[in-house]
């Protein structure tokens, strides 16, 4: 199953994001488990400040997307105001680029 994330930064967190970037991004590309990422990136705000992030992964199922999101340092160093997680069907053909990545 494809799974979208969205999480929106709590007002104040820039610091704790660059803190925490390199072990996140380490947790979000180990190809070793269940979850394989598509893409991904932080989100930003008018001025261009990065303020949330977007993930796009397969995993098994809702379950498996859900630890997965939960075990991410930036959830874990309580960076989120909000975490939206849902399913995607893909309606139109991925780009080879996205099925190919890791």
């Amino acid at each position: 199953m494809y799974f979208i994330f969205i999480g929106k930064d709590k007002p104040g967190m820039l610091e704790t994001r660059k803190a925490t970037r390199a072990t996140h991004r380490k947790h979000v590309r180990n190809s070793d488990g269940p979850v394989r990422l598509m893409t991904g990136g932080p989100l930003a705000g008018k001025d261009g400040e990065m303020n949330g992030t977007f993930l796009m992964f397969e995993a098994p199922d809702h379950e498996t997307a859900q630890e997965f999101l939960d075990a991410d340092p930036y959830h874990q160093a309580g960076m989120f105001a909000s975490r939206e997680l849902r399913a995607f069907h893909e309606a139109a053909e991925l780009p080879v680029a996205l099925t190919q990545s890791n």
